[in-house]
């Protein structure tokens, strides 16, 4: 792994540059997935970069039928999909939440959440389209099995958008 050094925020784009280190998850095939026991934890997440669930969700739905393993969690970026109108994606044994992108094309986010799930949407961490953030994200709060809370979530930024402000975007999240 060749490290770069970069200038600026601006020139660490992470849909261009992608650290992965010694500690990283691994990264499995379906068949190695389905033959090992890669969970040594109660919580699993699984996510996918769909552009445009519309055209992906059969793939995508059909990719997870392959894998022996139910997630807490399926995130979705760059859905594609609006409120309106909002053609019913689901998956067995989930509930979909969504933030779809209020302006232009493309972006949004989706979080299947495993029935039976107790949670609530963190309404407090939004993205603004207002700003420079350009990113759409979506967070929950959730009750694990040992009824101890916890937060998961998904965002997705838009290409080539301003990497300082959502650097300071993401550290208010970390706060929150």
């Amino acid at each position: 792994l060749q490290l770069q050094r970069f200038q600026s925020l601006e020139d660490l784009d992470p849909g261009l540059h992608v650290f992965n280190s010694s500690s990283s998850c691994p990264c499995l095939l379906p068949l190695e997935f389905n033959s090992q026991s890669p969970f040594d934890s109660n919580l699993s997440m699984f996510h996918f970069n769909a552009r445009s669930l519309q055209k992906n969700f059969e793939n995508i739905s059909q990719f997870l039928s392959t894998l022996h393993h139910s997630f807490d969690f399926i995130a979705i970026s760059e859905t594609w999909i609006n409120a309106s109108p909002l053609i019913p994606f689901s998956l067995d044994g989930y509930t979909m939440l969504h933030a779809d992108r209020s302006y232009g094309r493309g972006g949004g986010v989706a979080l299947f959440v495993k029935n039976g799930t107790v949670y609530n949407v963190r309404k407090d961490i939004v993205c603004s389209s207002d700003t420079d953030i350009n990113c759409e994200c979506l967070f929950i709060d959730f009750v694990d099995q040992f009824q101890k809370k916890n937060t998961v979530g998904v965002i997705y930024r838009k290409p080539g958008s301003n990497m300082t402000h959502f650097f300071e975007f993401y550290n208010d999240i970390v706060r929150k």
